[in-house]
């Protein structure tokens, strides 16, 4: 197994806001987060932002490769 980081430029941002709503499921019980009243957990896609916007910042995905 092989793991790799690849930067994400901003032709795939929306992968990236397509994925995020899957990490916000999984962080409540340690971020204190709770879902709306019909059960989602949503987010705003310009809170991204910052990681095109700011050099001391930078979105990655990691890649898992068997």
């Amino acid at each position: 197994m092989e793991v790799f980081l690849v930067k994400i430029n901003a032709e795939f941002r929306h992968i990236l806001e397509n994925l995020f709503p899957y990490y916000i499921y999984d962080m409540p019980e340690y971020m204190g987060w709770s879902p709306n009243d019909n059960g989602q957990f949503s987010f705003n896609k310009s809170s991204l932002d910052v990681y095109w916007e700011r050099v001391d910042h930078a979105p990655y995905f990691t890649l898992i490769m068997n």
